[in-house]
């Protein structure tokens, strides 16, 4: 091996481990009834070089929303762990944090979108494939008809994707304009629980098969996004600054953005030195 091949063999170990030793808590979108609780489940993985993550057994995760009652759980051998955490008394948008302390001592934590409903409130999921993304035009026809579809309804979005792609997803739906919403996985079971909270979930829009086929087994009625806009929508008025500002998820009796905001820390995870 030549003196410049060692050097560039030892420079790329050092770029690859230079990340290590980081903690990722991963969870999805948490939804709850008012004056209920959440059943989180997260996973704690353990960065050991570059993009390679492995499952962190053993580890214990504090959960709690916002200054609720504090929830605490050991991760299984695949990383997971979960809990059922308190939500508070008043409807909108709040966060979960989950935080993991490792051997060292050093202290990692993650805030997951929380979003507490009333629990007789409409509810209409949507599959984001149904979504241009971006919209075709600063007023598309899509951002006008979902914007009054959630002035009738809270919106539950479903997807194929991974949870860890849904800050990127959700990121997305923002800046098209689209209605803040949770992001549900498509998996089996995932629809079925959340209509047992929410009763007033009866359909939605679906266009992909995996997620169609989740709403039969989840006994949703399909229907288009024209159609459900027809059943759900209360007449709302749909002006230029509310599709631009991004605030149509409008709920009657709500402010102008439709939820309450607690300040959103980075959640971003801190290298183990």
């Amino acid at each position: 091996m030549t003196r410049l091949t060692r050097w560039t063999f030892g420079c790329g170990l050092f770029l690859l481990a230079g990340c290590s030793g980081q903690y990722v808590l991963t969870a999805p979108d948490q939804i709850a009834p008012v004056g209920g609780e959440t059943a989180a489940v997260l996973r704690v993985q353990r960065q050991e070089v570059a993009f390679w993550y492995r499952p962190a057994p053993r580890a214990l995760v504090r959960m709690q929303v916002e200054q609720g009652p504090l929830r605490a759980a050991f991760t299984d051998k695949n990383g997971y762990a979960g809990a059922a955490v308190p939500v508070g008394d008043v409807t909108g948008i709040f966060f979960l944090q989950l935080a993991h302390t490792n051997p060292r001592g050093n202290e990692y934590e993650t805030y997951v979108p929380t979003h507490v409903w009333d629990p007789q409130a409409r509810v209409t999921a949507v599959d984001v494939k149904a979504l241009p993304l971006p919209p075709t035009s600063i007023h598309s026809p899509v951002q006008t008809q979902m914007a009054r579809l959630a002035a009738g309804s809270y919106i539950v979005y479903v997807t194929t994707e991974s949870i860890g792609d849904h800050a990127e997803l959700r990121k997305k739906l923002e800046r098209a304009g689209y209605p803040r919403g949770p992001i549900v996985q498509q998996r089996a079971g995932a629809l079925e629980q959340l209509r047992k909270q929410f009763p007033q979930l009866e359909a939605g829009v679906a266009t992909s098969w995996r997620v169609k086929r989740s709403f039969d087994a989840a006994g949703l009625e399909r229907l288009t996004l024209e159609q459900a806009v027809d059943r759900y929508a209360l007449g709302w008025e749909v002006t230029t600054d509310n599709i631009n500002a991004g605030s149509a998820a409008t709920i009657p009796g709500t402010n102008a953005d439709g939820v309450t905001i607690a300040g959103e820390p980075s959640g971003e995870p801190t290298p183990e030195p």
